[in-house]
């Protein structure tokens, strides 16, 4: 992992990090990585030990996938450029970071690799006995856009009446001024 790979894993970081962050509050946030990197450590030593290889898990590509996971769960319609060029939206930005990590990594040691990215989902989606967070995983509108919504189309209707009644006055008042025939005698 040269600098610029360090770069673009801290930029990856600070965007995807800082949205998790904000969502869980920094002592949880560290504590989620912090598990992560203990977590991933341990089952990639496992895995080399079952396999019978030396295990070399170096680099943030395991906390850049973990923290993509956890914001592709909770914002999984969201709009984001890969790389600058590719539009996708979160949960296919994160299984992309999951097949890129598999990949970059030796192929004997992926499986043992998917449990604490399994997990890492389990948590943001809420099913783990440790909760993520107050709010719920975007699953519809809140209660808050709803009424707000219905304000916006109540204004909408009400514009719309005004409107066809502004046009009905209009047609009475030229129908008004068109001479009648019968008059002119």
């Amino acid at each position: 992992m040269g600098p610029l790979g360090i770069l673009f894993g801290c930029l990856w970081l600070w965007s995807m990090g800082g949205v998790v962050e904000r969502e869980l509050g920094s002592l949880k946030f560290g504590l989620f990585l912090l598990s992560v990197t203990l977590l991933s450590a341990a089952v990639v030593v496992l895995g080399g030990a079952i396999v019978g290889i030396a295990p070399m898990l170096a680099g943030l590509w395991v906390l850049l996938v973990v923290v993509t996971i956890a914001w592709g769960t909770r914002y999984p319609t969201m709009p984001v450029t890969f790389m600058f060029v590719l539009p996708l939206q979160g949960k296919w930005l994160a299984w992309v970071s999951v097949a890129l990590l598999v990949f970059a990594m030796d192929y004997r040691l992926a499986p043992f690799l998917v449990v604490p990215l399994v997990l890492a989902h389990l948590f943001a989606a809420d099913k783990l006995p440790i909760r993520y967070s107050a709010r719920p995983v975007a699953a519809g509108p809140t209660k808050r856009q709803i009424e707000r919504e219905g304000r916006y189309f109540d204004d909408v209707k009400r514009r719309e009446r005004e409107r066809e009644e502004r046009e009905r006055l209009r047609r009475l008042f030229e129908r008004s001024l068109i001479e009648d025939p019968d008059d002119r005698k």
